[in-house]
């Protein structure tokens, strides 16, 4: 009988120590539910992963697409217009001085040729010969300045504050410039040296352009109510309103064989003046009105090449995102005169490109 006893006392011992192993092993293994959300998860960080990788290379495909047809437009480029030289001005984002600066006619040899970092200078004009710059300082209340093509020989031709917009006529012995030195807008003109300086309109004016002949001079005036673009003898008379357009015309500028003019409007019909500007051409006498660009931001400041067969001019479609919004990044494009072929030829995040101006030669 005892033995009998012992024998189970054993066995059930044995019993227990096996439920209580087992308990223990089923404690040690996690639920299969917890299981199968880990492996979810991990699931959805590969996908993501995955799927970011997929988006950069999309973007990177995109942005190589994008160099790819900028470098076969400017390979189009006329060799007339990638060899002449484009003035401008540069305003780098950290300081915000402007600085001249000169490029080849493709965007390439960008050179400061001023360097000056405490003042702002803007509205460089070539020359006819290409051998000197005009161009406005602001750091001296807004005086016109001359200067060689290299940025030496600086030398002040106005004394007279608030003057803007000069340029040289085609036998380069004059300069035409707006002035507000008798409280209005208006167009003048002087010698080279600065001497002479004359008044040509009264009723306002401003942005004037010679024409290749030398005989007429275009500008813009808001003399009507409205911003229109006018064309007058060099000596002031026979001033004449060749737009006569709902919408605001201004930064004109002929073309090397004076037949058509590019300027700046808004487009039809204008509601108000929130809308971007854009880039138009029309006939010298202000026929045949086109449309050149279409983009959701400011188009402007348009100049032809030497031959005639593109427009630089200068947009700010290219602002760079920021935290809590974008900053401006104005660059400047070339584009035929047709509006086909836009294509960024500074590419200068770093700051903005503006007031382009064509060398009359072709080096």
């Amino acid at each position: 009988m005892k033995k009998h006893l012992f024998i189970l006392s054993i066995t059930i011992l044995i019993l227990l120590l096996t439920l209580i192993t087992v308990s223990c092993r089923k404690e040690a293994i996690p639920p299969q539910e917890t299981k199968d959300e880990s492996q979810e998860t991990v699931k959805d960080e590969l996908t993501a992963n995955k799927e970011e990788e997929v988006d950069i290379d999309k973007e990177e495909d995109k942005n190589e697409e994008a160099k790819d047809n900028i470098d076969k437009i400017k390979a189009t480029i006329p060799e007339a217009v990638a060899k002449s030289k484009i003035v401008f001005v540069s305003k780098p984002h950290q300081t915000g001085w402007n600085d001249i600066y000169i490029m080849n006619g493709d965007g390439s040899n960008r050179t400061n040729i001023t360097n000056t970092p405490d003042e702002v200078e803007c509205s460089p004009c070539f020359s006819p010969d290409g051998t000197k710059i005009v161009f406005v300082s602001l750091g001296t209340y807004n005086q016109i300045y001359i200067m060689n093509v290299d940025g030496s020989g600086k030398t002040k031709l106005t004394d007279i504050d608030s003057n803007m917009s000069p340029c040289f006529s085609p036998d380069g012995t004059k300069i035409a410039f707006t002035s507000e030195r008798d409280e209005n807008s208006e167009v003048y003109i002087m010698n080279i040296d600065g001497s002479e300086q004359t008044r040509l309109t009264n009723g306002g004016g401003g942005d004037p352009c010679f024409s290749p002949d030398g005989t007429k001079i275009v500008f813009n005036s808001i003399r009507d109510g409205n911003e229109e673009i006018y064309i007058m003898n060099i000596d002031g008379s026979c001033q004449v309103n060749i737009t006569n357009n709902p919408a605001p015309d201004f930064y004109p500028c002929f073309s090397p064989d004076g037949t058509k003019i590019v300027f700046v409007s808004y487009p039809e019909p204008v509601i108000d003046c929130e809308v971007p500007y854009e880039i138009y051409i029309m006939n010298a006498d202000g026929s045949g009105r086109a449309r050149l660009t279409n983009n959701s931001d400011d188009d402007y400041s348009p100049c032809f090449s030497p031959d005639g067969s593109k427009i630089a001019f200068v947009t700010g479609r290219d602002k760079i995102r920021i935290p809590g919004g974008y900053l401006s990044n104005d660059e400047i494009y070339l584009i035929n005169i047709d509006g086909s072929e836009q294509v960024n030829i500074t590419n200068n995040p770093d700051g903005d490109d503006r007031d382009p101006c064509f060398s009359p030669l072709s080096n």
